[in-house]
């Protein structure tokens, strides 16, 4: 079945994670998740939601005037924004009524105080956490989904509520982007090591382990091989950052190595003399 980059916040956040959950994707950005609150923090999310939808029935007949000004929809809006002020009127309209009209809206707060996400520990894309740390509902939830993702990465928006994508869509959208395009080079840097193809490189690299007979000696660059006898070796091919830790590449080959002066390091496809390299500096 194909696999996509999800997003999405609060209920749309725990979806995108449920979906990682069964494979389905290829990463996850989880703005302002919920379902892991104790007790005491799901029944305040629920009097804040119920109490949220009371509201809007009551102003929906007149919700093109709620809407008309800054100080109205901060009125209606500050729950779940910190910047309600930002929204433009006719969309602040339809989110009222959206809010007031919504289906099984009730059913689904019901659901939310037993309701806890499992299997999150089948997640292996890579999976980021956005939290406003003005949220009023769920800010202390996000955390905990660290102990059960444990590769998954959190930041923390300041001043940032429920809804941050409507507070401050510039900031949200270049950390998206950011994490989408990390994602995505580690996703390509897989499949070409499940090809079997070779990552490119270039530059100065350090022979790291010695496998047959030789020597290792110091060097600015760290141990490099010492000694001129034929000898196979593993040097570094390549690294890629894989969650919080780096995957790091080895090649394997077997070295004729020419008569050089000791020790010697490995520069753009071939073994050199270090003090050669220290002459030319």
């Amino acid at each position: 079945m194909a696999q996509f980059h999800v997003a999405g916040y609060s209920l749309g956040a725990r979806v995108a994670l449920e979906l990682a959950t069964r494979g389905r994707t290829l990463s996850v950005i989880a703005i302002s998740p919920d379902g892991l609150g104790t007790p005491l923090e799901r029944v305040h999310q629920a009097a804040a939601l119920l109490s949220g939808r009371t509201l809007a029935r009551l102003l929906a007949p007149i919700a093109s005037p709620v809407a008309a000004t800054g100080a109205r929809r901060s009125l209606f809006f500050a729950m779940e924004r910190s910047r309600p002020w930002q929204l433009p009127a006719d969309d602040a309209g339809q989110l009222l009524l959206d809010f007031a009209q919504a289906p099984a809206y009730l059913e689904t707060v019901q659901v939310s105080m037993v309701d806890v996400p499992m299997r999150l520990e089948r997640i292996t894309c890579p999976v980021l956490l956005l939290q406003g740390t003005a949220d009023q509902l769920v800010s202390m939830q996000s955390p905990r989904f660290l102990a059960f993702v444990r590769h998954a990465q959190l930041q923390w928006l300041p001043s940032l509520s429920h809804v941050p994508i409507s507070d401050d869509p510039r900031l949200v959208a270049s950390i998206m982007l950011r994490f989408l395009k990390t994602a995505t080079r580690e996703k390509e840097h897989g499949d070409r090591l499940d090809a079997g193809q070779p990552p490119g490189g270039s530059g100065l690299t350090v022979s790291s382990v010695l496998v047959a007979e030789g020597e290792l000696a110091t060097s600015p660059w760290g141990p490099v091989l010492g000694g001129s006898r034929p000898r196979a070796a593993c040097r570094l091919a390549g690294s890629a950052p894989v969650g919080y830790a780096e995957l790091v590449e080895g090649v394997i080959e077997q070295l004729e190595l020419p008569d050089l002066e000791d020790p010697l390091a490995y520069l753009q496809g071939s073994y050199r003399s270090v003090r050669d390299l220290e002459d030319r500096g």
